[in-house]
């Protein structure tokens, strides 16, 4: 049982690495898109501002991570993170007027999706073989 929750543990955290990279590279194609003139001003703001409450919410998710015996707190992380990420596509993402650049940062948007659901399943296996029961899942973020 340790073993398990030790894996759990372990993708979790490569996950969590991997999503904060998914998040920066989503950033960087939406300021070179900006710069480009293919997000508007307000847009771009808008996102930028979006951006800095998902990375707020990974920090706090990341450090839960690492301490995950604190297992309710480490599921309402997740749950932030995961409501500021849903904010970010339907406050930011789908409102972009250039249908190019906005099906691109859709694109970019489903990789730190996946990454998400990866962290909520391993924080899930971590707390249901520690007998916590589960309660993260990923949710469509206005898909």
């Amino acid at each position: 049982m340790v073993a398990c929750t030790d894996s759990a543990l372990r993708k979790a955290s490569i996950a969590a690495r991997d999503l904060a990279l998914a998040v920066k590279a989503f950033q960087d194609a939406e300021v070179i898109a900006h710069q480009q003139g293919r997000v508007a001003d307000d847009e771009h703001g808008r996102i930028q501002s979006l951006l800095i409450r998902v990375a707020e919410a990974g920090k706090e998710l990341d450090a839960d991570i690492r301490v995950l015996h604190s297992h309710p707190k480490a599921v309402v992380a997740f749950q932030a993170f995961d409501d500021s990420l849903g904010r970010l596509l339907a406050e930011g993402v789908i409102g972009i007027k250039n249908p190019q650049t906005k099906a691109e940062l859709q694109l970019a948007f489903t990789s730190i999706r996946t990454l998400a659901a990866i962290i909520g399943a391993a924080i899930d296996a971590y707390t249901s073989t520690a007998g916590q029961g589960t309660a993260t899942t990923v949710t469509g973020g206005g898909n």
